[in-house]
């Protein structure tokens, strides 16, 4: 994919990405100035990865839309910083991602400093009865 490309949303659904498939994905992702939406459910990534992807997109000025559906959650450490430095960012779909309720807490925590964010989907990760932790 091309530096100069148009591409303001993209949906890679159930794409069994390799490592160097999702390297070549975060040169475009770190190159692009106007990609709004990046769907990557169900894409079987290794959860280490994430992190590249968090880190990479955390300066972007134009990403509104992120989702990541059905995919291994372990670390929320740069995607906390997504959320709080996002400057776009607005939606945020971390359903099925087995989440913990810690995890979910840093996000919470995050999300009280977010620019952008209004919407965070969480549904269908094993929270719990922690919910009283969240306020």
């Amino acid at each position: 994919m091309s530096s100069k490309c148009n591409l303001v949303k993209l949906s890679l659904i159930n794409v069994q990405l390799t490592e160097p498939q999702f390297d070549k994905l975060l040169d475009f992702f770190g190159n692009s100035k106007i990609i709004r939406q990046i769907d990557l459910a169900w894409c079987d990534v290794r959860p280490q990865l994430f992190t590249k992807l968090f880190d990479r997109l955390a300066p972007s000025k134009s990403l509104t839309h992120l989702c990541l559906q059905w995919n291994t959650l372990t670390d929320v450490t740069y995607l906390c910083k997504l959320i709080k430095h996002g400057r776009a960012l607005q939606l945020l779909d971390l359903q099925n991602t087995q989440l913990k309720a810690h995890q979910v807490t840093q996000l919470v925590t995050a999300c009280k400093k977010a620019i952008s964010l209004k919407s965070l989907l969480l549904s269908g990760n094993q929270l719990g009865n922690n919910l009283d932790n969240y306020r």
